[in-house]
């Protein structure tokens, strides 16, 4: 873990069970990833949380990466980030009347403007000073900068909330998504976008490491990223979901795209073989990328 960024160490039990239990998984690099033995969440033993996570997230180095220079003004629409977001905007238009719509995490608000341009009225919560920045400059939007709990929105005021790679992020994701269910609308619509940890790829990237005797942890560094707390697969999302008070819960899924989506550079050969994972994993059910929809009663 990089010197300038503290670990919570408040890890005795779990932040979403409270179980006191946990299966060591993993020691890489950033530091060990346990598995709960109460809800079976997946987390990193050290949380990042408070000032390191603000700093974390502008640094520069992080925010220049080409994930990053896809949510800019101008970038192409036709690729991602942008076709998941259209697809998720006409699954949240087929669900509910159209209203309030706040992105956490909204980064420089590339999926807030094609919200506004689908007709719904956007704002923002952005931890990133530079990502607040970028948003409010560059597109005129409607942006806090700091967490979705200290926004204080009033209770019932917005009729989705959307949470695009975050909720991995997270220290407490358990108490943001309490706070999102407090400010829906009865009948409103929670949206997050996250990996899911029983994917193909994450199976295929554990096997690798166990046949090396432990030794080659390359795949596994990129599958847990240094800048996630938390990595939860479709049962384990669901019980936090439920725990937060929401309920239908539902699950759509994504492939990896990993060459699309990744901060740092991949391998051609590696991306090569993601690809034909996806396909697999498309058949078998273990798809890496969770689109998970969850309605407030």
């Amino acid at each position: 873990m990089p010197d300038n960024v503290e670990a919570s160490r408040d890890n005795a039990s779990c932040p979403i069970c409270v179980a006191t239990g946990a299966e060591p998984l993993y020691r890489l690099p950033a530091g060990p990833l346990v598995r709960c033995t109460g809800c079976g969440t997946v987390r990193r033993l050290n949380l990042v949380d408070g000032e390191a996570a603000g700093q974390l997230y502008d640094d520069d180095a992080y925010l220049e990466a080409p994930y990053f220079d896809a949510l800019k003004v101008g970038a192409p629409r036709d690729q991602q980030p942008y076709l998941v977001y259209t697809r998720v905007l006409e699954r949240l238009a087929a669900m509910q009347a159209k209203g309030r719509l706040l992105d956490v995490g909204c980064s420089y608000g590339a999926f807030l403007e094609l919200a506004a341009e689908a007709g719904w009225e956007p704002v923002g919560v952005e931890l990133s000073g530079k990502g607040c920045g970028y948003a409010r400059r560059h597109r005129d939007l409607d942006v806090f900068h700091g967490t979705l709990e200290a926004a204080s929105f009033p209770s019932g005021s917005v009729q989705a909330v959307t949470l695009w790679d975050v909720i991995e992020h997270l220290a407490r994701p358990l108490e943001t998504a309490r706070e999102a269910h407090r400010i829906l609308a009865p009948g409103g619509t929670l949206m997050l976008f996250t990996i899911n940890q029983r994917s193909l790829i994450s199976r295929v990237g554990d096997f690798l490491f166990r046949a090396s005797a432990r030794q080659w942890q390359r795949p596994l560094v990129l599958l847990y990223d240094i800048h996630h707390n938390y990595f939860f697969d479709p049962r384990t999302i669901t019980e936090l979901l439920e725990r937060a008070g929401f309920r239908a819960v539902e699950i759509d899924w994504m492939d990896a795209d990993i060459d699309r989506w990744q901060n740092v550079p991949i391998p051609p050969l590696l991306a090569f073989g993601s690809r034909i994972l996806d396909r697999v994993a498309r058949v078998i059910g273990r798809p890496y990328r969770m689109i998970v929809y969850a309605r407030k009663a």
